[in-house]
C-alpha cells in the first residue's frame, strides 16, 4: 500500500509550479476588485442525512458572518454543476462534481459499522462534496455566480427539478477524453508542455488505478481464504467434539479469525470509499483541465484558418473583411491564452495541494486502522495461548 501512495504523490505537479501561490484573479468582466472576491468567501461544512437523502450544508459568509443551513439533494448539486458548466467562461477549469455513492452497492454489515464507528473512520465521500463547494467558493470567478450564492444561503431556493442530462458527472467528463484526440502542434511551447503533461498524468493515474484495483482484489482474496479456513475449522470441531481442550482452542481460533476477517472487509470498504473516491476525483479534475486546453486549441485552429482565409483573399474585395475577422479571432485567442495562464497556475496549485491533503487524510485513517488491527492480533494471540 505504501508503494501505491508513493506512486500517487510522485510527479503530481510540474517543477515549475512548485511553491507558486494561487493567483487571485478572474475575468475582467466579472470581477471588479479583489475585495469583491474576498467578500464572497465562505466557510462550508457538509454532512449527509441518510434518513432523508439530503446534504446538510452549513455556510458562513466571511465578510458579514451571515450564516445559513440548507438541505440539498444530489440532483441539486448536479443542477448547480451543469449551470456552472453552461455559463462559465471557457478558460475556467471547473472542479468536478463527485459521484454520489450508492449505499446499497457495497452494503456495510452491522459488524463492520460497529468497527467503523469505534475507529471513527469516514466510510462515505461526503467530505468530497464539501471540498467541491469550497473549491467553487475560493475561485475568483465561480464564487461570484449568483446561483452558487443562492445554493448556499437561500433556504427557499429550489433549482429546476428536471435535469437535462442524468449521466453521472464522471461519466460526462470521461466523454472529454474522446474529444481529446488532436495532434495539432500548439504555437506556444508553454501550452504544448501542458498538453503533454495532461497525457502523462492520465497514464500515471491509470497505472495507480490498476495498482489500486490489484490491492482490492488481493484483499478480497485474503478475506475469502480466511472465510474458508474458518469454515474448515468449524467443521473440524465435529470430529474433535470429545476433546474439550481442542474444541476450546478451535472455537477461540475461529472467533478471532472471523473478527480479523471483518477488519479486512472494513479496510476494503473504507479504502474503496476513500482512496477510490480520491482517484476518481483527480482523474476527473484532469479531464476538466483537458477540456479547457481543448477549448483553447479549437480557438487556435479557428485563428489559423482565419489567417489562411485572409492570405487567400489578399488583393480581392474580401480582403478587408477577412482581415477584420482574423484580427477579432486573434484578439479572442490572445485574451483566452492570457487568462488561461493564471487559471493553469491555480489548477496545478489546487490539484497538487488537494491530492496531498487527501492522501494524508487517507494515510491517517489507514494508520489508525492498522493500530487497531495490531491490537486485535495481539489480543488474539493471547487468547489462543490461554487455550493451548
Amino acid at each position: 500500500m505504501a508503494d501505491l501512495e508513493n506512486n500517487l504523490i510522485e510527479d503530481v505537479v510540474p517543477a515549475k509550479f512548485i511553491d507558486q501561490p494561487i493567483e487571485k484573479r478572474g475575468s475582467n468582466e466579472t470581477i471588479s476588485s479583489p475585495s469583491e472576491h474576498l467578500s464572497r468567501c465562505f466557510e462550508i461544512n457538509v454532512q449527509y442525512t441518510e434518513e432523508i437523502h439530503r446534504f446538510r450544508i452549513v455556510s458562513v459568509c466571511l465578510s458579514n458572518r451571515k450564516s445559513a443551513i440548507v438541505f440539498r439533494s444530489y440532483d441539486d448539486f448536479v443542477s448547480l454543476h451543469q449551470h456552472l458548466v453552461e455559463v462559465t467562461e471557457p478558460h475556467v477549469v471547473i472542479p468536478p462534481l463527485p459521484d454520489m455513492f450508492d449505499y446499497n452497492e457495497r452494503k456495510i454489515s452491522s459488524e463492520q459499522l460497529k468497527i467503523i464507528k469505534k475507529l471513527k473512520i469516514s466510510y462515505n465521500n461526503v467530505i468530497e462534496f464539501g471540498k467541491y463547494l469550497s473549491s467553487i467558493g475560493s475561485h475568483p470567478v465561480l464564487c461570484l455566480n449568483d446561483r452558487f450564492d443562492h445554493f448556499l444561503m437561500d433556504e427557499s431556493f429550489f433549482p429546476p427539478t428536471s435535469i437535462t442530462n442524468k449521466l453521472k458527472t464522471y461519466s460526462i467528463l470521461k466523454l472529454v477524453s474522446n474529444k481529446w484526440k488532436t495532434n495539432h502542434r500548439d504555437c506556444d511551447d508553454f501550452y504544448e508542455c501542458e498538453r503533454n503533461f495532461t497525457s502523462e498524468y492520465d497514464l500515471k493515474m491509470q497505472a495507480v488505478v490498476n495498482d489500486f484495483q490489484t490491492f482490492l482484489i488481493s484483499n478480497g482474496k485474503l478475506s475469502n481464504v480466511l472465510g474458508h479456513l474458518s469454515t474448515c475449522v468449524t467443521s473440524a470441531l465435529i470430529v474433535n467434539v470429545s476433546q474439550p481442550e481442542t474444541v476450546n482452542f478451535m472455537k477461540a481460533f475461529t472467533s478471532n479469525l472471523d473478527l480479523y476477517k471483518i477488519y479486512l472487509d472494513v479496510n476494503e470498504t473504507v479504502t474503496h470509499r476513500s482512496l477510490g473516491v480520491i482517484l476518481q476525483y483527480f482523474y476527473a479534475y484532469n479531464s476538466s483541465y483537458k477540456l479547457m486546453l481543448s477549448n483553447r486549441t479549437d480557438l487556435m485552429i479557428k485563428y489559423e484558418n482565419s489567417n489562411k482565409n485572409y492570405q487567400r483573399n489578399l488583393g480581392s474585395s474580401k480582403a478587408e473583411m477577412a482581415y477584420e475577422e482574423k484580427e477579432q479571432i486573434g484578439e479572442e485567442f490572445k485574451n483566452f491564452s492570457d487568462k488561461a495562464r493564471f487559471e493553469i497556475k491555480r489548477y496545478h496549485s489546487n490539484r497538487s495541494l488537494g491530492m496531498v491533503n487527501s492522501i494524508n487524510d487517507y494515510a491517517r485513517s489507514q494508520l489508525e486502522m492498522l493500530r487497531h488491527t495490531v491490537t486485535l492480533l495481539k489480543s488474539s494471540i493471547s487468547d489462543l495461548k490461554s487455550n493451548l
